[in-house]
Parts: structure tokens; C-alpha cells; sequence
């Protein structure tokens, strides 16, 4: 609980803080400091998942072009792959949304 009291010396405020305002001050900051850095390492988590993600992703395209004319009984493999990644790449980005809205 604030207990903040504002004095007139002079006109002019003057603010009176007790122990106990400055603890709740240096408690939040803390906090919203503990919360910045836990989003950060989030988005970094993020970011080193994605990277390889797009690489598979990538290939897993290049393989369809190959495969596709070659051996067509592969394609259900390679659809499955595809829906596979398209799952995890949602996941990832519901974290994202969920980071986000908690962030705020």
C-alpha cells in the first residue's frame, strides 16, 4: 500500500515517501524487469526453432519437386511431413500471440 503524503512548503509540493513506497517501487521494477528479460529469451527460443523449421520446410519443397514425378507413392509421406511442420510452425506462433498478450 502507497502511503505517498504531498506537502506545500513554500507552494511548492513536496513529496513524502515512506520505506514501504519504496519497496513496492523497487518490487515492480523488478518484476517488469524479470518479465522483459523472460520475453526476450522467449522470442530467442522462438527464433532458434523457426530457423531450422524453414530450412526442413524448404527442403521438404525441393523433395516434392524431385520426388513428385519419380515415385508419386512418396507425396502422401511428404503431405504428411508438410502438414507435420504447418502444425508446428501454428504452435509456435500461438506461443508468440500468447507472449505477446501476457507482455502487455
Amino acid at each position: 500500500m502507497v502511503k505517498t503524503r504531498v506537502h506545500l512548503i513554500r507552494g511548492q509540493p513536496y513529496f513524502v515517501f515512506s520505506i514501504e513506497d519504496i519497496r513496492v517501487k523497487i518490487d515492480y521494477e523488478r518484476q517488469q524487469e524479470s518479465r522483459q528479460q523472460d520475453m526476450l529469451q522467449l522470442a530467442s527460443i522462438l527464433h532458434d526453432l523457426k530457423t531450422p523449421l524453414n530450412c526442413i520446410s524448404g527442403t521438404s519443397q525441393i523433395f516434392k519437386i524431385l520426388i513428385e514425378e519419380k515415385q508419386p507413392d512418396l507425396m502422401g509421406h511428404l503431405k504428411n511431413f508438410d502438414l507435420s511442420l504447418d502444425f508446428i510452425f501454428s504452435m509456435i506462433e500461438d506461443i508468440e500471440d500468447l507472449a505477446k498478450f501476457s507482455g502487455n
